[in-house]
């Protein structure tokens, strides 16, 4: 991992993720996926669509269902965003993060910790 890629997860895992801990963990105890906005740019339809009320920092749940939807969404105008299988996955630890104005899969593991979802950066996949 680059210095610039660590900073980033750094600053999204201290201001953007860790102030919402304790409600992740509920999220994750029902096994639903965890949607954390962080600095979204604020024309962003498809964060408020997901929940979003215009804050730096906000956390909500997206459950399984809508999960899926989102991931049948997804597919049928990017088919090889690799979000598409992690929203259909039923692992715990889940969090879809909209940051600025883009998104990417972040995982948690009580054993490793955070994580990102291989691929699942924009400029990853779209490249």
């Amino acid at each position: 991992m680059n210095e610039r890629t660590k900073a980033f997860l750094d600053r999204l895992l201290n201001e953007g993720i860790k102030p919402h801990v304790e409600k992740i963990a509920t999220i994750h105890a029902v096994g639903d996926v965890a949607i954390v906005f962080f600095d979204v740019e604020t024309a962003d339809d498809n964060a408020r669509s997901f929940g979003w009320t215009g804050g730096r920092s906000e956390c909500t749940s997206m459950n399984r269902t809508r999960a899926a939807k989102f991931a049948d969404a997804i597919a049928k105008i990017a088919p090889t965003d690799p979000a598409v299988g992690w929203l259909r996955s039923r692992k715990t630890g889940r969090i879809f993060v909209f940051i600025h104005s883009g998104t990417l899969c972040v995982n948690f593991a009580p054993d490793s910790g955070f994580s990102f979802e291989p691929g699942t950066m924009d400029r990853e996949w779209m490249s």
